[in-house]
């Protein structure tokens, strides 16, 4: 089944929520059905979802730090003991740190051992790239390669622009494990209004920029173009009334179904943050073959293509143009929605992910884990049947360490 017969993967995160813990939670559930045991040592925040443990698969033993606070020391020390007790299997197995703080504490938690297993950093969004304040940007920098000699571990980059940073940070190659979407956003069925719908996604926060989104819209009523803008998501509480004060209206956060629904509506999904590691919302733009504009940064242009599937914007004003040329457009929508679909199948699906997935830890895939064909996701213009529904899996074995 596997090229090691017992691997074991001990993942560390700090940052069990938002898009790290959507990672953690496929690529768990993933390895788990190719019979790849798992420890998930990982700390709450306060936006860590309170029913967390039953996002994963129950074959997943996860183990609970302190949470990390001003009290830095403590939380390594936690965290060393608890990797100390995960490796007294050395030689079957990986250790795997998720997001910037996990990596750097993670790589110093492990210093002085004397019998290191390999050890792989995925950041998940480089602390670095929040260029507001310079002094902290470089002694992020600096940290990061710092930490790679310190422990010699392999960077994974969630994006190809991700790993060509971290590679240069690197005394070791870096490797790309790019981002999935769930099957089920790519047999969503295309309905758009009358009124197109503009779309954004994530949380409303410096890094997202919403004043972009804001500053769209207002110049859209300005300019009579009919459309309605719509923000998925919450955050910062004066960002969020300057984007109503816009006309943007703001859902708050939203289920799945009700994401689906919106993207299957929407004529233009718009992404105007200032850096990203591989965004999720963007990915399921593409996958629902909703055309994107997003801003140049990593991340937002290695998911889309400029001129195929939507277009990378250098400037507010090329943001502004993008879009109006999209809803002009029909025909042109059709065509970026069309390639905006075959890219995410070939890339962003399930199946892909698992590929990579797989491939990066030398685990050999499984007729059981084999999942939805890449061909049926194509299927997308029939209407989904309804979701079935499970009762929940029994909750697998779980603990908490004080530190």
């Amino acid at each position: 089944m596997i090229a090691n017969p017992n691997p074991r993967i001990v993942h560390v995160t700090e940052c069990l929520a938002s898009g790290t813990l959507g990672f953690l939670a496929q690529a768990t559930r993933e390895l788990a059905g190719a019979g790849v045991r798992q420890v998930l040592l990982f700390s709450r925040r306060p936006d860590t979802p309170a029913d967390v443990e039953a996002m994963f698969d129950p074959r997943v033993e996860l183990i609970e730090l302190p949470a990390l606070n001003s009290q830095i020391w403590r939380y390594v020390r936690a965290l060393r003991t608890a990797l100390l007790a995960q490796l007294q299997e050395p030689e079957d197995t990986f250790v795997h740190l998720h997001s910037s703080k996990a990596g750097f504490l993670g790589r110093i938690a492990l210093m002085g051992l004397r019998k290191l297993p390999p050890v792989y950093y995925s950041p998940h969004g480089l602390a670095f790239l929040n260029r507001r304040f310079v002094v902290p940007s470089l002694l992020y920098t600096a940290l990061e390669w710092f930490a790679a000699r310190v422990v010699r571990s392999t960077p994974v980059g969630c994006s190809r622009g991700e790993a060509a940073l971290l590679g240069k940070l690197s005394p070791r190659p870096a490797r790309v494990l790019e981002n999935a979407v769930d099957d089920a956003f790519f047999q969503i069925e295309r309905r758009e209004g009358e009124v197109p719908l503009v779309l954004s996604m994530g949380r409303i926060c410096y890094q997202k920029a919403p004043e972009r989104f804001a500053a769209m819209a207002v110049r859209f009523q300005i300019a009579e173009v009919p459309a309605r803008f719509v923000w998925i998501g919450n955050g910062d509480p004066v960002s969020e009334a300057r984007l109503r004060a816009a006309g943007v209206h703001v859902t708050g956060w939203l289920g799945r179904d009700e994401i689906r629904r919106l993207l299957g509506e929407a004529s233009l999904y718009v992404q105007t943050s200032r850096w990203e590691g591989m965004p999720l919302s963007v990915l399921q733009a593409l996958a629902a073959g909703v055309p994107c504009v997003v801003t140049d940064v990593v991340g937002n242009r290695d998911a889309v293509r400029q001129g195929i599937s939507g277009f990378v914007a250098g400037d507010d004003d090329e943001l502004l143009i993008g879009a109006r040329r999209l809803l002009r457009d029909a025909g042109l929508r059709a065509r970026f929605s069309e390639a905006a679909r075959q890219d995410a199948v070939e890339r962003f699906c399930n199946a892909a992910f698992r590929e990579r997935l797989f491939r990066l830890y030398g685990v050999t895939p499984v007729a059981a884990s084999a999942g939805t064909p890449v061909a049926n996701l194509l299927r997308f213009a029939r209407p989904m049947p309804p979701l079935p529904t499970t009762p929940p899996a029994a909750p697998g074995y779980r603990r908490r360490i004080n530190g």
